[in-house]
């Protein structure tokens, strides 16, 4: 999931204009628990499909 923020504000992921607010209020929607890792009832589908396609893309 890190992955995947870290490819977006770098520039290296787009979204089509009608879905870019979509998945930026999906991100701002994840916490992490208390020992740092992230809560996964807190991660959405939009996103889930987003880390797998960008981990699947890294040599």
């Amino acid at each position: 999931m890190f992955l995947a923020r870290e490819l977006l504000q770098a520039g290296e992921v787009h979204f089509a204009a009608q879905l870019a607010e979509d998945f930026f209020r999906s991100f701002e929607a994840i916490r992490l628990r208390p020992d740092g890792k992230v809560d996964p009832h807190t991660v959405d589908g939009r996103i889930r499909s987003l880390t797998l396609a960008t981990v699947a893309m890294q040599p």
